[in-house]
């Protein structure tokens, strides 16, 4: 968010509620002269103040709004542009990157290579219960105060293939990858160009940890946890 609308807006906000200039003299509500220190909420000024409200929550809600990301294409194989199916759609669909070397887990935890090609075209096994990390063939510039959450498909879902959510931070700049587990009973078959989750874009907060002193303030929930709130009181 640019420092500079936010700060103007914010001006005239304070200068319409406190009625005063640059100069901190006093103003008249509908005129901006000089006049009485104190000046009662008439329609002019909750006019004024009511304006200038509102472009300063414009400036702060445009702020927050992330209007786009850069990506570039990396690895050896082109895959196709991450898009949103639908203009209201949350999550950019991810495609696979299929290339020899991708690293699979059987369902009993043994690292296999088990891309291979058939018809000329590359194609990764997934066995049911195994898992692996598939690359997407693109990185993401995330700006500072986003994240890139990396969630599943519902389509995927229901036929239990499971994306374990994940975090990308600000700061990588690499290759995005996912990590696929088949839960299902028989293999799964990836190829290049295949949708296998999706990324969503979303502000963070980003918050400075400060150790207390004393005891955290108590709560009505104090320290009960996992399951506390499944059972009637």
């Amino acid at each position: 968010m640019s420092a500079e609308p936010f700060t103007r807006h914010l001006v005239r906000f304070l200068k319409s509620v406190l009625l005063i200039d640059e100069h901190g003299a006093p103003l008249h509500p509908a005129t901006e002269e000089p006049e009485a220190p104190s000046m009662p909420m008439n329609k002019a000024r909750f006019s004024a103040v009511h304006r200038h409200a509102l472009a300063l929550i414009s400036t702060l809600i445009d702020g927050c709004i992330l209007h786009s990301v850069r990506i570039r294409r990396v690895g050896p194989v082109e895959t196709p542009e991450p898009r949103r199916a639908h203009p209201d759609d949350a999550g950019l669909d991810l495609p696979a990157a299929i290339r020899s070397g991708i690293r699979c887990r059987d369902p009993f935890g043994n690292a296999e290579v088990d891309a291979y090609f058939c018809d000329d075209v590359p194609e990764l096994v997934i066995e049911d219960g195994g898992s692996a990390i598939i690359p997407t063939g693109w990185s993401f510039e995330i700006p500072h105060g986003f994240e890139g959450q990396v969630r599943g498909r519902s389509g995927l879902t229901e036929r239990r293939i499971y994306v374990p959510t994940a975090t990308i931070d600000a700061g990588y700049c690499g290759e995005l990858h996912v990590q696929v587990h088949n839960m299902s009973s028989q293999d799964f078959h990836v190829r290049t160009g295949d949708l296998i989750a999706q990324l969503v874009i979303a502000p963070v907060a980003l918050a400075r940890p400060e150790v207390a002193v004393d005891e955290l303030p108590e709560t009505v929930r104090g320290a009960n946890g996992f399951g506390s709130t499944d059972t009637a009181s």
